[in-house]
């Protein structure tokens, strides 16, 4: 099969492309490191397989809106006021 098709399947399947189901596999765990643990974002950078901690926060921004710190600081207030 070549890789192509392989694509068009995925994304008749997923919605979306391989990158783009990667992409948001990898985000959704930044959500998850970013709110339970306290690792550096350099870390939670590398972790996700970013080769720069600059472009693991344009990624995060441009998905949520919002950079990894303010994400963190929000789920942290949030977890306070409970």
């Amino acid at each position: 099969m070549s890789a192509s098709k392989l694509t068009r399947l995925f994304k008749q399947a997923e919605g979306m492309t391989p990158q783009e189901y990667a992409r948001t596999l990898r985000m959704e765990r930044a959500c998850e490191l970013l709110g339970d643990t306290d690792l550096s974002m350099a870390e939670i950078a590398a972790r996700l397989g970013f080769a720069r901690q600059g472009s693991f926060s344009e990624a995060f921004k441009e998905r949520f809106g919002a950079t990894p710190q303010e994400f963190r600081a929000l789920r942290a207030a949030r977890r306070s006021a409970r």
